[in-house]
C-alpha cells in the first residue's frame, strides 16, 4: 500500500514536472521565433509613429493567445521607419 501511494505521487509528479518543462520549452520557442515587423512611411508625423507602440500592444493583448514583450523602432530605412514587435 505505501509502494502504491508512493508509485501515485512519483507518477503525479513526473507528469507535472514534465508538463511544466514542455510548457517552459514552448515558451522559449515561441518567444524565439514569434514576432513580427512593419515600416511606416517616413511621411507619418512625429506624434504618429510614437504612437505605434502603443496602438499595436492593445492589439495584441486584446487576443488571448497572444503575448505582448515590446514594440519599438528597429531602425530608419531608406524609405520607411522599420518597427519590431516581440
Amino acid at each position: 500500500m505505501v509502494v502504491e501511494r508512493w508509485r501515485e505521487w512519483t507518477d503525479r509528479d513526473v507528469q507535472h514536472r514534465s508538463a511544466e518543462e514542455r510548457g517552459q520549452q514552448l515558451q522559449a520557442a515561441v518567444g524565439a521565433t514569434r514576432g513580427f515587423k512593419f515600416g511606416l512611411h517616413p511621411s507619418n508625423t512625429p506624434e504618429q509613429a510614437e504612437a505605434v507602440p502603443a496602438i499595436v500592444e492593445n492589439i495584441v493583448r486584446s487576443n488571448d493567445k497572444l503575448r505582448f514583450d515590446r514594440a519599438h523602432l528597429q531602425a530608419i530605412g531608406r524609405e520607411s521607419l522599420d518597427s519590431e514587435v516581440v
